[in-house]
């Protein structure tokens, strides 16, 4: 009997272990999904700041990504920033949206290429009340990743970039600008090394930086010297701005231009040269090619699509996990 008894204990602790255990599994895998699909909660809602009251305004029309109103006052001089977060309020809700471009035609305000945070509004709402927000992200990592870089990083696809890495880096974003989605970066479409060299005491002191960089230096008489110089000033300053801060530097993916594409494998072939210790490099190029991965490219012949920044999200994940372990 007591043989049958100690068989019975010891088999119902494995399986209360086991379900231990599956119960772990699911509810960090839960917790990754919840940042992953609900984005917004990574939003500091209770550090809101309201930078401007446009007060009451009429919705001329909307969309899943575009916003446009008018209003008696000349809202032209007033909406003018991609950065903030614009609250839309119509009495019984109140609505949330981003975009990447402003526009104004007289007395109506086209915010375009957007993207709601929340609910989308009814359509047959036509009047409301107009704030634009800073709505911070969460500082609840103890390191932090800083983004720098030019269209690679925040046109098109790669908006989505920062969020959809935000449920596995488990960082604090950084930067002086903010991406669609409200996540912190360094540089802009147009940005160039040069530029970013010459405003580098505003990049925020960081424990990582990517460095996704070199479309816009691109030109039929390009002096490579003069941009592999300005890398590498670039490199040293940010390497001075906090002890054993890493550098993560993404080498260009290839072109369906032959000139870009020579340019882009002789960048590649400098920062490959520069790695080290604190310096570590997601070979993109070298990826892609040895996984034979194909239609990665958006039609322009030189930013990632969809499918290639699912590509790189995976290597900078990997990238940052092996640093922290290393």
């Amino acid at each position: 009997m007591n043989k049958k008894l100690n068989f019975f204990l010891s088999t119902y602790k494995v399986y209360i272990f086991i379900f231990l255990i599956i119960s772990i599994i699911l509810f960090v895998d839960f917790k990754k999904n919840l940042k992953r699909d609900f984005y917004q909660l990574g939003f500091d809602w209770q550090g809101v700041e309201v930078v401007q009251d446009y007060g009451k305004i009429n919705i001329d029309s909307m969309a899943h990504n575009i916003l446009v109103v008018k209003s008696e006052n000349n809202l032209s001089e007033k909406i003018q920033s991609e950065k903030y977060t614009y609250e839309l309020d119509v009495g019984n809700k109140i609505h949330y949206f981003r975009c990447s471009s402003i526009q104004t035609n007289n007395k109506r305000i086209f915010l375009r290429s957007g993207v709601w945070l929340t609910t989308f509004p009814s359509n047959s709402i036509s009047k409301g009340k107009l704030r634009a927000l800073h709505i911070p992200l969460k500082k609840e990592f103890q390191q932090s990743v800083c983004f720098i870089g030019d269209s690679h990083i925040c046109w098109k696809s790669a908006k989505a970039l920062r969020k959809n890495l935000y449920p596995y880096l488990e960082m604090n974003f950084l930067g002086n600008n903010v991406d669609l989605f409200g996540y912190p970066f360094v540089g802009s479409e147009k940005a160039k090394v040069k530029m970013l060299l010459n405003n580098s005491k505003e990049i925020p002191e960081a424990d990582y930086y990517l460095i996704f960089l070199g479309a816009q230096d691109f030109n039929n008489n390009i002096d490579y010297a003069k941009v592999e110089n300005d890398f590498k000033k670039l490199i040293n300053d940010l390497r001075q701005k906090k002890l054993n801060t890493k550098l993560i530097l993404v080498t260009l993916p290839r072109s369906t231009s032959k000139k870009r594409n020579q340019y882009n494998m002789n960048l590649n072939e400098y920062f490959r040269s520069l790695k080290s210790n604190n310096i570590n490099i997601i070979d993109l190029q070298q990826y892609l090619d040895d996984n034979k991965i194909n239609n990665y490219l958006y039609i322009d012949g030189i930013h990632l699509n969809e499918r290639g920044y699912y590509y790189l999200n995976k290597l900078i994940r990997n990238s940052i996990k092996n640093l922290n372990e290393s």
